[in-house]
């Protein structure tokens, strides 16, 4: 099973995918430790992508089992298609090597509205491409640092909620991934927008493009291969496939850029648009998803205003 021919599947198979939204310590201790608890007693494989607070209050509670492995989740979410490839590999070696179930407990980064959306979208994609497999995933949310706005989307895109008691029970406002990815307007702006861009080009080219976010990001310490490329792929996608007029335009700040490419187009069709690679016989599709893979964040957003595609280039240094 690939990114490219992940199930489609409405029934979600043994996939489960619950999230915690607690309020307290107590509340994570709660809803987490009856998890990791069940995982123990039955043998199977858990694996903790979780912050050094969030391990420390685990081990407060039961100690730390043989049968749990932990990851760094500042290097675990780097990114958010790094993170369901490695997240991809690691099931299927346990599966292959005869777990019957396989456990994640995971605290992805939701502290960020404007980096959200990459997120939001992982989430919804776990359901899409791991309907087949065996594992069940815990996803944890602090309310504490997360927005009303983030933790609405963390109810649609996860079918099981745990409750007070650590119980997890079906949930309501659960939207399958087809339905969550093409109805959701989730791209918030970066606080840079609020300002006056550098850059403003109108019928920007991809060679136009190229050389204006390569001088941004280099005045701003970003490294900006990535981004150029990032930026010609989604340009030269704006006039082969978008409606006129195509307009970019870049912000900066230390060792941050973002930059936007809009046009008056509906946006892709597939709502899963450059979340995952095309078929080896598919004529288009690969300039998305190899975009996505070179910027820090990047979104896809369709609605009345036409179709706005948002790429952010970050230093490594301004993420610690």
């Amino acid at each position: 099973m690939t990114l490219s021919d992940a199930s489609s599947n409405a029934e979600r198979g043994p996939f489960r995918h619950a999230a915690t939204i607690y309020d307290s310590d107590d509340g994570f201790i709660a809803t987490v430790v009856p998890f990791v608890r069940e995982a123990v007693a039955a043998g199977e494989p858990t694996i903790l992508a979780l912050t050094a607070s969030q391990r420390a209050l685990l081990a407060s509670a039961i100690g730390q089992p043989p049968e749990v492995s932990v990851l760094v989740p500042g290097d675990h979410y780097g990114h958010p298609l790094s993170a369901l490839r490695a997240n991809q590999a690691m099931f299927e070696g346990h599966l292959r090597d005869g777990a019957t179930r396989v456990r994640l407990v995971g605290d992805l980064p939701h502290g960020d509205p404007s980096t959200w959306q990459g997120w939001a979208r992982y989430e919804a994609l776990c359901n899409h491409l791991f309907a087949g497999l065996a594992v069940s995933a815990l996803c944890t949310y602090d309310t504490r640092d997360a927005s009303e706005d983030i933790l609405a989307d963390v109810r649609r895109v996860h079918s099981l909620l745990a409750d007070a008691d650590g119980h997890h029970v079906a949930n309501p406002e659960y939207l399958e991934p087809e339905a969550f990815l093409s109805g959701w307007a989730g791209t918030a702006a970066d606080p840079l927008e609020a300002g006056e861009p550098q850059v403003t080009l109108f019928d920007a080219t991809p060679s136009s493009g190229r050389r204006a976010i390569a001088g941004v990001a280099a005045a701003a310490g970003v490294a900006a291969e990535g981004l150029v490329t990032a930026v010609s792929e989604v340009l030269a996608n704006a006039h082969v496939h978008g409606r006129p007029p195509v307009t970019f335009r870049v912000w900066s700040g230390p060792g941050r850029v973002v930059a936007t490419v809009t046009d008056d187009g509906p946006g892709p069709s597939d709502p899963f648009a450059g979340l995952y690679p095309p078929s080896p016989d598919s004529l288009s599709g690969r300039g998305l998803w190899i975009s996505n893979q070179l910027c820090y964040s990047f979104a896809i957003s369709s609605g009345m205003n036409g179709c706005v595609v948002r790429m952010v280039g970050q230093s490594p240094s301004s993420t610690e």
